[in-house]
């Protein structure tokens, strides 16, 4: 037995160190001289694994007494295995391990990221629609990726949902003014038909006593000023339906009630007279009042 033999050993076993020794001198050994010399003072029970350090180094090491053909016992093989690779191999692996789980950390970290910004963006644009439609923007619409096809999540189809009802919303809005313009300007047709009929009266009576009457010249002056009176307040009526159109409201002026109430009664005086029915107005001389004279006219010949 010799080194070379011992070194063939090891490579046939894949790397396990072995100490041939002959009572407390070793033989042959395939470790280097520092841990050799550290065999000969280790004394392990035979067939008994055990640990030791020799040279620096951990090994787990296996004991077995060599016998002769007479079975008396003339050495001991020890075979060793070094821990140490196993140890740096078990080192090498929690790193791999710390790197792993840095990684899968940081991973999530950047997924829950992003899931968190894909949700959160249309929460966003839900709170600044609703924000919008709260100011009265009906208009406003939330952006949907693709809204032909349409999203299959439930933030998506909210979305939609938003959408839809902001439509529905608006049409109803365009209907409803649609249609209160349409009930306006009944009313406000109505209102000019009604206005209107008594200074037509008004002329029209006027013009059929000119015509039929044999009338005195102060009653052909009487007819002719309430036939103007009539006309001027048509043209009034006129002129207001058009400021009313474009958003403008008549100015106040301080005037006597006498001469208002005055000036209605004139335009019924020669339909009283025709019918022997006498109109006396009976308002103190002192009464002044700011308002709009023309529709103050309007509301006594009403």
């Amino acid at each position: 037995m010799n080194r070379e033999t011992a070194r063939s050993l090891k490579d046939a076993t894949g790397g396990s160190d072995f100490c041939f020794l002959s009572g407390t001198s070793v033989v042959a050994s395939t470790l280097d001289p520092s841990a050799t010399a550290s065999m000969q003072a280790v004394s392990p029970a035979a067939g008994a694994v055990a640990r030791i350090e020799a040279g620096g180094a951990h090994y787990t090491m296996l004991g077995t007494p060599l016998l002769d053909v007479a079975g008396r016992r003339i050495g001991e093989l020890r075979i060793l295995r070094s821990t140490e690779s196993t140890l740096q191999r078990i080192h090498a692996l929690g790193r791999d391990i710390i790197l792993v789980w840095l990684v899968a950390v940081l991973a999530g970290l950047g997924l829950t990221y992003s899931l968190a910004r894909r949700i959160l963006r249309p929460v966003k644009e839900l709170d600044r629609g609703a924000i919008e439609v709260a100011q009265g923007n009906y208009d406003y619409r939330i952006p949907v990726e693709d809204p032909d096809v349409g999203t299959h999540d439930e933030l998506g189809r909210l979305a939609a949902a938003f959408n839809a009802m902001c439509g529905s919303i608006q049409n109803g809005r365009q209907e409803l003014i649609r249609q209160e313009r349409i009930s306006t300007i009944g009313r406000l047709s109505t209102s000019i038909v009604h206005d209107l009929r008594n200074p037509l009266a008004a002329i029209y009576g006027g013009a059929e006593m000119l015509i039929d009457g044999d009338l005195t010249t102060g009653q052909v002056q009487r007819l002719a000023g309430n036939i103007y009176r009539s006309s001027r307040r048509m043209q009034q009526l006129l002129q207001e339906l058009v400021d009313t159109g474009r958003g403008r409201s008549m100015s106040t002026e301080v005037c006597r009630l006498k001469d208002i109430v005055s000036a209605a009664c004139d335009v019924f005086s020669p339909t009283a007279e025709a019918q022997s029915v006498k109109i006396e107005v009976d308002v103190p001389d002192g009464i002044e009042l700011p308002l709009e004279r023309a529709r103050m006219e309007r509301v006594f010949l009403t």
